[in-house]
């Protein structure tokens, strides 16, 4: 599957408010590409059964085309546990690398890193749309299994355990 095939599909899934058919002008504005080209591009996936179609409402994900997105979107959380855990790298330079390694990431690899970051890795099964569940840390591994908040997809659960944040002592009234 082609790269861009997977952007449309997991901006599609990032973009939609429940059941509603997202805009494909949405779509359009943030692939940056124009809506006439956007418009195409979801015709084509209509035609490969990854999405529904609906002239002057929007596109919605059908079950492949949920399932390959979700897809994705676990690789992308690999990569950015791994680049923020693991290489201490900013939150939003993970995240804007993770974004690009997604789609150049062969499963053998994401299962891989996914076994050392000792996260679960889920394989496209395009029968079932895969459920990503954060598990309940045990009081031993509760540190060790904390990761921060932006690397969640949609619709997986956590505990928030730690919240940070910095006051400059001139913000204070003394």
């Amino acid at each position: 599957m082609s790269e861009s095939i997977e952007m449309y599909l997991v901006t599609t899934a990032l973009l939609r408010q429940q059941s509603e058919p997202v805009p494909i002008s949405l779509v359009a504005q943030e692939l940056a590409v124009s809506p006439v080209s956007a418009n195409e591009m979801c015709r084509k996936l209509a035609e490969q059964g990854l999405v529904e179609y609906q002239p002057y409402k929007g596109v919605t994900l059908t079950v492949k085309g949920e399932t390959l997105a979700q897809h994705v979107l676990h690789r992308r959380q690999i990569w950015e546990i791994f680049l923020t855990d693991k290489l201490a790298l900013e939150r939003l330079e993970a995240k804007s690398m993770a974004c690009r390694l997604e789609h150049v990431t062969p499963d053998n690899l994401a299962e891989r890193l996914a076994n050392f970051l000792e996260t679960p890795f889920l394989r496209y099964d395009p029968n079932q749309i895969p459920e990503i569940k954060a598990s309940s840390p045990t009081p031993e591994t509760k540190l060790s299994a904390t990761r921060p908040l932006i690397t969640l997809t949609k619709g997986t659960r956590g505990q928030v355990v730690k919240v940070e944040f910095e006051i400059e002592l001139n913000e204070l009234d003394l």
